[in-house]
């Protein structure tokens, strides 16, 4: 069998419904270096790469797992061509945290499933899972990007004050342009980050499909075969939905994203409306499709200047990031074939000009280019 795969997420059409806004189309990135049939799909178990046959060095691995672990990682996976490449776990002494930071770790760790696999909540990285079930909800008819938020919710119930949602639409909450919570101002006119809009995308996909929202992820993660992957209350936020995984879980939403959609020879997701996430969909922030970050120039700094250079300048350019609370995040490049997931404490000492540890991931990419296979 053969599935034709595009030479980069720009050349991929875009499956907007009518009356959407149209996603700002930006330069083509890397070509996949490799074909279909390189990639593998794990079944219960992932199978392992030969390193030495594959051509990567194991010194240069383990220097990847050091500095994960010097980090207060609790779990780290790399997948390359769907096959397990490197895989730790540890319990780290978060003791030299800042409060603050120590206790974020705390509330969001979970402990072991029943394989020995650490469990965490992944906070912000959930909007990026919201997003592919919203690709889901979408291809059965239930909603389009297009359609307002208030429709068939309550705005008695509403997360924030009615008036600051209206005219506000789907679209504008997957690009994080409605800012309904953040400041005033008319939606769809600039571009800052939200943290509410991922959950009134969860009230919409319940109010649209009539389903609870353990239906709508199961639906999505069971072909998979992800383990642990399931919803939870913020113990500081119990009005809030949480999503907790294991590192190998988010490995595996991480191929499928890579795969454009694609699990073995099923297109469990439109390959094109896949993209659609991956790519700017606004005028206003380059660096951000619908809630994945991309590695481009241009993104939106806090306190509003721009960042002119990619934020992880030695990872490819058309890594996606799906990014959350204490410098976790699961990572895909496509043109590489690499997954990587790292879940854990915030990283001692690491800042960047996003924040959130983007110079410690940046540090994780220039180390895997070193050691990755030759051309």
């Amino acid at each position: 069998m053969s599935i034709a795969r595009a030479s980069g997420w720009a050349l991929l059409v875009c499956a907007c419904a009518p009356g959407e806004a149209p996603f700002v189309e930006p330069e083509a990135v890397a070509p996949p270096r490799f074909t279909f049939e390189d990639v593998e799909f794990p079944g219960e178990e992932w199978s392992l790469v030969n390193t030495r046959e594959a051509g990567w060095d194991p010194a240069d691995l383990e220097a990847i797992a050091a500095l994960a672990e010097a980090s207060l990682s609790t779990g780290l996976c790399v997948v390359y061509q769907g096959r397990l490449l490197l895989k730790r776990q540890w319990k780290p002494d978060d003791s030299g945290l800042a409060a603050a930071d120590r206790e974020a770790f705390r509330w969001t760790f979970q402990g072991r499933n029943d394989a020995g696999g650490f469990v965490q909540d992944v906070t912000s990285i959930q909007k990026s899972v919201i997003a592919l079930l919203m690709v889901q909800a979408r291809e059965r008819g239930d909603l389009t990007y297009a359609d307002a938020l208030l429709t068939d919710l309550d705005p008695g119930t509403l997360r924030v004050l009615p008036e600051l949602a209206e005219n506000v639409t789907l679209h504008q909450l997957l690009t994080m342009t409605a800012n309904v919570t953040s400041e005033i101002h008319k939606p769809g006119t600039r571009w800052a980050y939200d943290p509410l809009a991922p959950q009134l995308l969860l009230d919409v996909l319940k109010a649209r499909t009539g389903r609870d929202l353990d239906d709508l992820l199961a639906e999505l993660t069971a072909p998979l075969g992800t383990v642990s992957m399931a919803w939870a209350n913020y113990p500081e936020y119990p009005t809030l939905v949480g999503l907790v995984a294991t590192d190998l879980d988010l490995a595996r939403v991480g191929l499928l994203v890579q795969e454009h959609g694609r699990w073995g020879n099923r297109q469990l997701l439109p390959a094109d409306a896949v993209a659609e996430l991956l790519r700017p969909n606004q005028a206003f922030n380059p660096n951000y499709g619908m809630l994945w970050m991309l590695n481009r120039p241009g993104a939106i700094l806090p306190g509003g200047d721009r960042l002119e250079r990619r934020p992880l300048p030695h990872a490819p350019e058309d890594v996606v990031i799906a990014q959350g609370r204490s410098d976790c995040a699961l990572m895909v490049s496509p043109s590489e074939q690499l997954v990587v997931v790292r879940l854990g404490a915030r990283v001692p000492g690491r800042g960047g000009a996003l924040g959130a540890g983007m110079d410690f991931w940046d540090e994780m990419w220039r180390l895997l280019m070193e050691a990755r296979p030759g051309e």
